[in-house]
């Protein structure tokens, strides 16, 4: 599951990285305190 987890967060960070690039905004510093590990959001009892 933590597998799953990391790799839908990999696949979600990348999608959001290329849509802020896509509008000009430069989030490159921002990118070192990224990680697709967290998953404190997700709910898995529910």
């Amino acid at each position: 599951m933590v597998a799953a987890i990391i790799l839908w967060n990999t696949v979600y960070l990348e999608r959001a990285i290329a849509a802020l690039k896509g509008h000009g905004i430069a989030i490159d510093e921002a990118l070192a305190h990224l990680s697709p590990i967290g998953w404190e959001h997700v709910q898995p009892d529910r």
